[in-house]
């Protein structure tokens, strides 16, 4: 399991500890991480097999159009070419094993799907708490 990483759907690991020290660190070092971390995501699903995937596969493709969206909106705050550390790519090499390790299969897509809605939100708490800071 990766350090950091607590188990969640499907005994796929969760870093909830990236996200818990992400808020200690400078806004900029959060917006680049929640850049990399939705272009990490919308890597995950340009998989070379989605087709045995249960949901809608046009609804994905606008999903991650919108992941692009705002990952390009972010990109544009950012002032720096820094990346987030290795740790982040690793842990979505993880899941990309995993995915490759099932063969791509329904049941697979599903636990990358739910993963995905965990780091989802994660992140979205994560811009609240940036926002709520910056009000203070």
């Amino acid at each position: 399991m990766l350090q950091g990483a607590e188990t969640s759907h499907n005994n796929l690991p969760f870093p909830y500890k990236f996200y818990s020290r992400i808020r200690k660190h400078t806004v900029e070092s959060q917006l680049i991480f929640i850049r990399d971390s939705l272009e990490l995501i919308e890597d995950l699903y340009h998989h070379n097999n989605r087709s045995s995937v249960a949901w809608d596969t046009k609804k994905t493709d606008e999903f991650l159009m919108t992941v692009y969206r705002q990952r390009d909106e972010i990109s544009h705050c950012i002032l720096t070419r820094r990346r987030t550390g290795q740790w982040l790519k690793n842990y979505y090499k993880t899941l990309k094993s995993t995915l490759d390790d099932m063969g791509g299969s329904s049941a697979s897509w599903e636990m990358i799907r739910n993963v995905t809605d965990d780091h989802l939100y994660r992140l979205n708490l994560l811009v609240h708490f940036m926002l709520k800071k910056q009000k203070n």
